[in-house]
C-alpha cells in the first residue's frame, strides 16, 4: 500500500522533519499501518492515538528510508456477548516499520 507523506518529504533535512513525519503518521488511516500484524497481546487495535518514534533516517539511491517504531494499544474484545462483564483493557503494543519516501513526490510505502 502506498500513501503520501508530502509534508515530511518537503521537510527532509530540516530540524522539523521528525515532528512533521510523526504528525503525518498519526493522521494516517490505521489500515495503512501494519498494526494488526504486530499485535501480540490484543485482538483489535484500540482507538487511542499511536506514538511514532523515528529510530533512523537516511537518503540512499534518491529515496528517503526512515525506520520508525510505533507504540500503540490493542484490546481484547472478550467473548463478544452483549452481557459480557469483562472490561476492555488496553494492552501496550509495539512494531517497527521502514518507510521508503520519494523526496520529490512524497509517495511512501512501508516495509515491515
Amino acid at each position: 500500500m502506498s500513501f503520501s507523506l508530502q509534508a515530511s518529504a518537503a521537510a527532509w533535512g530540516s530540524d522539523r522533519f521528525e515532528t512533521i513525519l510523526k504528525a503525518e503518521l498519526r493522521r494516517l488511516d490505521r489500515e495503512a499501518l501494519p498494526l494488526v500484524a504486530a499485535m501480540s497481546r490484543g485482538s483489535q487495535v484500540a482507538e487511542t492515538p499511536i506514538d511514532p518514534v523515528v529510530l533512523h533516517s537516511e537518503e540512499a539511491d534518491g529515496m528517503l528510508r526512515v525506520k520508525v517504531g510505533i507504540f500503540f494499544a490493542s484490546i481484547n474484545a472478550g467473548s463478544c456477548c452483549a452481557d459480557d462483564p469483562t472490561p476492555l483493557c488496553e494492552e501496550n503494543e509495539y512494531c517497527e516499520i521502514v518507510l521508503t519516501i520519494d523526496p520529490r513526490s512524497g509517495d511512501a510505502r512501508i516495509e515491515c
